[in-house]
């Protein structure tokens, strides 16, 4: 395979490489080719892989540039397989950093204005709409003088268990299965599920989270109550809770957050119907409007990646009257970037010098 291929594969493949428990990597080594994996390596968090991007200086970053980063959440959870959280002392030191190098910006200014300030500006987003944004990450925002915008599933708002692969974690880590296989009937067919009951169960999670990330939401709810009863049916939820109503009117009511949406159910948009995405995204944007009395402008494309939705779901974005869609694709934004496919930078729990050195690397691109 060419040198071009390998840049369009690894493109492809690092952002769900960035997710799996890193006892898969081992395996990883067997099949991928070692550029790849060194790619991986340089993006992951820190103490996953030694090779590391060299630091920008300061006089490559371009005055214009722009730059928008994707955090999940903000919080010290010991259990993270797909390396959702930032440590709050760790995001202390990203606003620190992002302030000194660029001036923080709404999301909307940016995309209104890409490329026109004097200054290099950044701007923050949430996925999700976990609460934890508000009660770890609001208190660092505000005292860093740093807005946000938090993407909420609206099918998950107020509820006691987190999203689905979050669930799964917990399934697999506290439950006990009945046995080491489970069989789920579908529409799409039936689906095996391996859980063992041994330490082979992290690389059973990432498997499992892999098979039913694409399928259609009404499968993968299919599986998850099948899970939930095959792990015991009373496996607890650890505190990764959504935001509530009260909790996003409250957001809504102030000067640093800005509400988006992020779908109902956090679906795979790729293959679906054009009135399953409209009950997705439309759906999603008149849930959050009905909570919070405010008018919703922005959306996020569960997954985010280029397969993750198609021209479809783009289309659904705009026939629902939003003024942008983000994506997760790690590319540089120009004044050429549609405003429905912004690109943004996942962010680690990195500490501020490899934070500095990834964002400058990002600005100067």
């Amino acid at each position: 395979m060419s040198e071009g291929h390998w840049v369009t594969a690894r493109r492809r493949l690092i952002p769900h490489l960035r997710r799996l428990p890193e006892p898969i990597e081992a395996r990883l080594r067997r099949v991928l080719p070692a550029a790849m994996l060194a790619a991986k390596a340089s993006t992951a968090p820190r103490g996953t892989g030694s090779l590391q991007p060299p630091p920008a200086p300061p006089s490559a970053v371009r005055p214009d540039g722009t730059v928008i980063l994707l955090y999940h959440r903000i919080a010290t959870d010991p259990y993270d397989p797909f390396r959702l959280c930032v440590t709050p002392e760790h995001f202390d030191e990203h606003l620190e950093v992002l302030r000194r190098h660029a001036d923080p910006a709404p999301l909307a200014e940016v995309v209104r204005r890409c490329g026109a300030s004097k200054r290099a500006r950044v701007a923050v987003t949430f996925d999700d709409g976990y609460a934890d944004n508000l009660h770890a990450g609001g208190p660092i925002l505000e005292q860093a003088g740093v807005p946000a915008t938090v993407y909420v599933t609206t099918g998950s708002i107020a509820s006691d268990k987190p999203l689905w692969p979050l669930r799964l974690e917990e399934l697999f880590r506290l439950g006990e299965p009945r046995s080491e296989r489970l069989f789920v009937d579908t529409p799409a067919g039936a689906i095996s599920v391996d859980t063992p009951n041994d330490a082979s169960r992290d690389v059973a999670l990432a498997a499992v989270h892999d098979q039913l990330t694409p399928m259609h939401p009404s499968v993968i709810a299919l599986a998850m109550s099948a899970l939930e009863e095959h792990f015991g049916g009373d496996v607890p939820s650890v505190e990764r809770r959504m935001l509530n109503r009260e909790e996003l009117r409250a957001m809504a009511r102030s000067n640093l957050f800005s509400l988006g949406a992020h779908t109902r159910t956090h679906s795979w948009l790729s293959g679906l119907s054009d009135d399953e995405l409209d009950f997705e995204v439309k759906g999603s944007k008149s849930d959050l409007e009905d909570v919070t009395g405010v008018a919703v402008r922005d959306f996020a494309y569960p997954f985010g990646t280029r397969i993750s939705f198609d021209r479809s779901a783009t289309r659904s974005v705009r026939r629902a009257g939003f003024s942008s869609a983000s994506t997760t694709i790690d590319d540089p934004l120009t004044s050429g970037t549609s405003r429905f496919l912004l690109p943004r930078h996942p962010v680690y729990d990195w500490d501020g010098e490899r934070f500095e050195r990834m964002l400058l690397s990002w600005l100067a691109a």
